[in-house]
């Protein structure tokens, strides 16, 4: 279901003692692992919501998590160079409900690969949005990783961010005498090349 990945964007063994983020197989998303270091990953850093990246029609933002987001991309934190808020739906698939209201206090999430998470809400990127009550315009969603579901808070409210990444797909097309070759490459991790013929002509 997971995959540990290396600052660089390698993939590692299960058995890996050192990760700083994870793939989930299902999705494809690539998530930020929190630290108990003083760097941009610290698990104890909040932010106010709606910096860039985050989704919406309008209302009150703050660029308080733009420093995540900018040097997450420009140091190509695991490999990766598009890291962005979650959706709110992308942070709700993972929560696990099954960790929900038992005792201990513990976060309703994988602590196996995602350690240093806090027992608490984290933003999404997502916006409340109601045409019908300017009210909205000040919410913004987010997740509880207490029983895993979403509620929302006023914007200026601080709270963790998780940031999520994808590896991109690139697609070229190549037309040669009667042969129409769809090139499609993965650059995951510099492998997983896939080819694919489509509309051959003997």
């Amino acid at each position: 279901e997971y995959i540990k990945i290396d600052k660089n964007g390698n993939e590692l063994v299960d058995s890996a003692k050192n990760w700083s983020c994870v793939k989930v197989k299902k999705t494809g998303l690539i998530w930020e692992v929190k630290t108990k270091d003083n760097g941009i990953h610290n698990m104890y850093k909040k932010y106010r919501w709606g910096g860039i990246t985050s989704t919406g029609k309008g209302g009150k933002r703050y660029s308080d998590w733009d420093v995540l987001i900018n040097e997450s991309n420009n140091n190509s934190f695991c490999g990766l160079g598009n890291w962005r808020a979650p959706s709110k739906d992308e942070l709700e698939r993972l929560a696990d409900r099954s960790k929900a209201y038992k005792p201990g206090r513990k976060p309703t999430i994988n602590t196996k690969y995602f350690p240093n998470t806090l027992y608490t809400v984290y933003w999404s990127g997502s916006d409340v949005y109601d045409e019908a009550s300017t009210w909205y315009l000040t919410r913004a969603y987010h997740i509880s990783f207490e029983h895993s579901y979403h509620g929302n808070n006023p914007r200026n409210f601080s709270e963790p961010l998780r940031i999520v990444s994808k590896v991109k797909t690139k697609t070229v097309t190549v037309k040669l005498v009667g042969i129409n070759l769809i090139l499609r490459t993965r650059n995951e991790y510099g492998k997983n090349k896939q080819f694919k013929k489509k509309d051959y002509h003997g």
